[in-house]
């Protein structure tokens, strides 16, 4: 366990206890979609400590290790559903635990909250009836949640760079793979 500087779960969230921590950010570098680079910063930690941080790279189509488009929200989500992965292989009974996803990026903290059910019962289409977007990692995310990890997770947007020690870890992580 790695204690951080400011860093107290209790703090953060005072109304829960005994809550494991997520902490999930992506960036990206370059401007073409399919030929940016992508990275993913992921910290989880308890109320007291980091148990876990762990950084990811991935490149667009054109670049060869990523068959998708590498997009800021892919890469947000995908640092969730990574967090999330690493998580269930890493404890034993993960459904006994209560999780808090915490993010930076509106998109994914309010899709997950607010829309991702509503989508999938409207044959992942939007209220306009287009196409809901990176489809296949909402997808990937429910498949995650209902199959593997546990029964609560708590989504919780944080504004970024506003200090926040854990959050600014994920980013420095994730940042550190698009340099």
């Amino acid at each position: 366990m790695e204690k951080v500087e400011g860093w107290d779960g209790r703090e953060f969230a005072p109304l829960y206890k005994d809550l494991l921590f997520i902490f999930a950010d992506g960036s990206i570098a370059g401007q073409r979609e399919d030929n940016a680079t992508g990275g993913i910063g992921v910290v989880l930690a308890n109320e007291e400590a980091v148990l876990h941080k762990f950084s990811k790279c991935y490149k667009g189509p054109t670049r060869v290790m990523c068959p998708t488009q590498v997009t800021n929200n892919r890469m947000e989500l995908r640092a969730i559903i990574e967090g999330l992965k690493n998580f269930v292989q890493d404890y034993e009974d993960p459904g006994s635990y209560r999780i808090m996803v915490v993010s930076d990026s509106a998109y994914a903290i309010n899709s997950a909250k607010d829309y991702l059910i509503k989508w999938q019962k409207n044959g992942w289409q939007t209220r306009e009836g287009k196409p809901v977007k990176n489809q296949d990692l909402w997808k990937e995310l429910i498949k995650l949640l209902e199959h593997q990890c546990c029964p609560e997770v708590i989504w919780q947007h944080c504004r970024g760079h506003q200090g926040i020690p854990l959050n600014e870890l994920a980013d420095k992580l994730a940042q550190s793979e698009v340099r």
